[in-house]
């Protein structure tokens, strides 16, 4: 391909020549219409190489036609003739202060990207062509260029994977660059949420060690999916556009962006190993994903309800899981022993100083503590509650150590039932609103109830709905256990009442002080 940024012609013509202006007009128009193609036919016969691609900075030429007194395809024929020689001849005697040589246009995008993630592409005039894109950022300029070169954007993503480059050029691409490339670029706007391919193991065999959203936002699913588009592109070396591999790509990203939003290791696991197959099997979690979630959770309720729609979700969860975790990962700017972790029921963290003022660490151990609050957030949500890391962590238990745990033997104090065995009432003040609660649990939420002005004879159920089954993230210092609650229908009660800020050192986690924040913008 032939691109002329500029053409300035100078036409001198002989002492006396009739109209001047009307043999301007004339040239003018054949280096319009038709010496480009003369030029780039004629460079397709020259030994430079099929695929490479060269960038001229200027090519000057002298030539004399005797365009009064030839015909208009003579004089373009030689005119285009002789600037193709002059070209092949500056390429084959190139140096670098003139001439650029790159091994395809994919790679001169890639390297013009490279250099500009480097902050080094606009002091070079190689890139004059892209000039107008100059203030704009990179994910901008690398959305606008490429969503306008589809054909070249994965061979261009393939040169920057192998340069190392790939991963840098995926951060900087915000949604809206991402959208751009996927709806515009792509082409594929209005593709739907299709089915997995049948052969997805094949698909994923070859990109499974490839894949990685490291670096890219947890919400931003559509720079989840255009890197896993990329990838498994470049993996199965389809450089044209392919809907097939949008779906698979769409699929791990929706897959991911669930994963990211709920620490539920066991939930994961267990859809990887193929043992969830149907989406009844996980119905209370799904029920309990936030509406941000809401598109990745319908995408998972219509796989797992196709005829082998649970296998293929397995492989997907498979090839995530090398990059997925508890849901544990450092805060910037606040040290290496920070960790932050997102949990459905950090709620949970409001009960922790009943829990302590009733001595139950110290009758029990932490197994006695995380058995309490699993049983706290309710009988149809304690499977779902110990699938989550915040929970277990609460307690003082490493997410791992978890399923043990819960299953633990624990001698409760005072007569109270073990996990193990039927849970009895306690007295006259039993009701059937206390059915499949530990006795050591309602004592725990009657104390939280009281603190609470005018809910003292709320029900278990109802003070696990408004205050404990909350999302939330925890973020566990050497020192500190902070507890950031994302929704709090009561907030306000919840703080007239003291149970926010402070609230004390915690025995169980290495007397780490415990901190319950409010949702921003609460009272």
């Amino acid at each position: 391909m032939l691109t002329i940024s500029r053409f300035h012609a100078a036409y001198h013509v002989p002492q006396g020549a009739a109209d001047p202006d009307l043999l301007q007009g004339r040239l003018d128009k054949l280096v319009r219409e038709r010496l480009p193609a003369i030029i780039q036919d004629e460079l397709g016969h020259a030994p430079a190489g099929a695929d490479a691609y060269y960038v001229v900075r200027r090519l000057h030429l002298s030539l004399w036609l005797d365009a009064m007194a030839s015909e208009d395809g003579d004089v373009a024929d030689r005119w285009g003739k002789l600037v193709a020689g002059a070209l092949v001849r500056a390429i084959l005697y190139a140096n670098g202060d003139n001439v650029r040589r790159f091994e395809d246009g994919a790679s001169f995008v890639a390297t013009f990207l490279s250099d500009l993630m480097a902050g080094q592409a606009w002091t070079q005039w190689a890139y004059e062509e892209f000039r107008p894109l100059e203030g704009l950022s990179v994910g901008e300029t690398a959305s606008y260029l490429l969503a306008a070169r589809p054909a070249l954007l994965v061979r261009v993503a393939e040169r920057l994977a192998a340069a190392g480059r790939l991963k840098r050029l995926i951060e900087a691409i915000g949604e809206r660059d991402a959208k751009l490339l996927w709806d515009r670029g792509l082409g594929f706007g209005g593709l739907q949420a299709a089915q997995l391919p049948a052969d997805l193991p094949a698909i994923l065999a070859g990109a499974a060690a490839l894949l990685s959203f490291e670096g890219v936002g947890p919400v931003a699913f559509a720079c989840h999916r255009l890197a896993a588009y990329l990838q498994l592109s470049i993996a199965r070396q389809r450089y044209e556009p392919d809907e097939t591999l949008a779906s698979v790509a769409g699929g791990l990203a929706h897959l991911h962006q669930l994963m990211a939003s709920r620490a539920a290791p066991q939930v994961w696991r267990a859809l990887a190993a193929g043992e969830i197959d149907s989406p009844a099997a996980i119905a209370g979690f799904l029920a309990s994903l936030d509406a941000g979630a809401a598109p990745a959770r319908d995408w998972l309720l219509t796989q797992l309800s196709a005829p082998g729609g649970a296998a293929n979700v397995g492989l997907l969860a498979s090839a995530l899981q090398p990059s997925s975790n508890a849901g544990t990962e450092p805060v910037p700017g606040r040290g290496p022993q920070v960790q932050i972790v997102t949990s459905a029921f950090a709620g949970l963290a409001l009960l922790l100083p009943s829990v302590r003022d009733l001595g139950i660490y110290e009758r029990g151990g932490r197994d006695a503590v995380y058995q309490a609050l699993l049983n706290a957030v309710g009988p149809d949500y304690a499977t779902l509650a110990a699938s989550d890391a915040g929970p277990s962590l609460l307690a003082g238990i490493d997410p791992g150590d978890a399923d043990r745990a819960a299953r633990a033997a624990v001698s409760w104090p005072e007569g109270r039932a073990s996990v193990g065995g039927p849970v009895e009432g306690t007295g006259s003040g039993q009701d059937d609103r206390d059915a499949g609660y530990l006795p050591v649990t309602l004592d725990v939420l009657r104390l939280f109830a009281q603190r609470l002005r005018g809910f003292e004879a709320s029900s278990p159920d109802y003070l696990a709905r408004q205050f404990l089954r909350l999302p939330g993230h925890l973020e566990i210092g050497s020192e500190s256990l902070v507890v950031t609650l994302h929704q709090a229908p009561l907030a306000m009660i919840l703080q007239i009442n003291g149970l926010t800020g402070g609230q004390g050192r915690v025995p169980w986690l290495d007397r780490r002080e415990l901190t319950v924040n409010l949702p921003q913008g609460s009272p």
